[in-house]
């Protein structure tokens, strides 16, 4: 199974790697617009909104013993109820860019199969992590900016004349 693995002495977890799945919850609708220097000049650039997305993950628990499966699967359970964000920092070398969060959601329930070959017992559990912008969205196209702004006025009669 692919993923990352845990040890404990007799136990192991593995999760898969995530699976993307579209959500339109969680995106922006509304296009960007950036300042971009050109050759030619500062310009605009519009684009797209961001493709977000939800990852869902499968975690399998394994041991040799059926109180470690249990207390395993508890702390699982117990890591995933109290923990409704995983947060992250923007940018590591810059502390000043503030912190990322996502939702963290149980998938399911657990099922657990405790007469496997050789003697080991499973369980295996879903969690989403909620709204991951995949892109930056796709530029739409470029315009030219105000170079040099101008501004006709007129003036008005003051209020003593008729």
């Amino acid at each position: 199974m692919a993923g990352k693995r845990l040890h404990w002495p007799r136990s192991q977890l593995w999760w898969s790697r995530g699976r993307p799945f579209e959500n339109r919850i969680y995106g922006t609708n509304v296009p960007v617009v950036d300042a971009v220097v050109t050759p030619t000049g500062p310009e605009l650039r519009r684009r797209r909104p961001a493709f977000t997305a939800d990852l869902e993950f499968r975690l399998t628990g394994g041991s040799e013993r059926t109180v470690e499966l249990l207390t395993l699967m508890a702390a699982v359970a117990t890591f995933l109820n109290r923990n409704r964000w995983i947060e992250m920092a923007r940018d590591p070398e810059d502390s000043g860019a503030g912190m990322a969060r996502w939702d963290l959601d149980m998938l399911g329930e657990f099922r657990t199969a405790l007469d496997g070959p050789d003697d080991v017992r499973a369980f295996t559990c879903g969690f989403v992590v909620r709204g991951f912008d995949v892109d930056e969205g796709l530029p739409i196209d470029f315009t030219k900016t105000v170079v040099s702004p101008q501004l006709d006025t007129e003036a008005l009669p003051t209020g003593g004349e008729n």
